[in-house]
């Protein structure tokens, strides 16, 4: 998934829009995804139920 800033160039990511995108993937598909981000975490668990939607890095690269 990519991110634009408002000029267009490429952003990271966005932690807000990886919530919402996992909730629209949770209530249509009703099964575990995955979401490949440009980012330092290469994985996140995502926990997307009527309640709220909850995004926790499970692996963080290092920050130079």
């Amino acid at each position: 998934m990519d991110y634009r800033n408002a000029d267009g160039t490429v952003s990271e990511m966005c932690g807000n829009g990886v919530r919402v995108f996992a909730r629209y993937l949770n209530e249509r598909e009703r099964e575990p995804n995955s979401i490949a981000v440009a980012a330092p975490i290469s994985a996140a668990l995502v926990n997307a139920s009527p309640a709220g939607t909850k995004v926790w890095p499970s692996e963080v690269s290092p920050v130079p």
